[in-house]
């Protein structure tokens, strides 16, 4: 490969590596145990944002802004994308 086709393809590449979506989740180092799950929506409160997922390993309580769950029904199968880092958020819950 010439210099100057070596000076293309390294350009292409870096074109592509930037129009590449990063996820949040994968961008925070202080993530750990990130994971999905995959199961079936039962029990939804559409008012405070709960359902509970019953998954392969067991019932998963889960809590979202509501807005976040108002089309999801009893029945739905959702897949959850899940981690955590240590120490509590003094934060309010906020949709991304």
């Amino acid at each position: 490969m010439n210099m100057k086709s070596m000076k293309r393809w390294i350009a292409s590449f870096a074109a592509i590596a930037a129009l590449m979506p990063i996820s949040p989740v994968f961008a925070q180092s202080d993530m750990m145990g990130e994971h999905e799950m995959g199961g079936t929506v039962q029990k939804i409160n559409h008012q405070k944002g709960t359902f509970q997922l019953r998954t392969h390993e067991g019932v998963l309580s889960l809590h979202f802004p509501p807005a976040a769950i108002k089309d999801v029904k009893n029945g739905d199968a959702l897949t959850v994308h899940l981690a955590f880092k240590k120490g509590a958020s003094s934060m309010p819950m906020q949709m991304k």
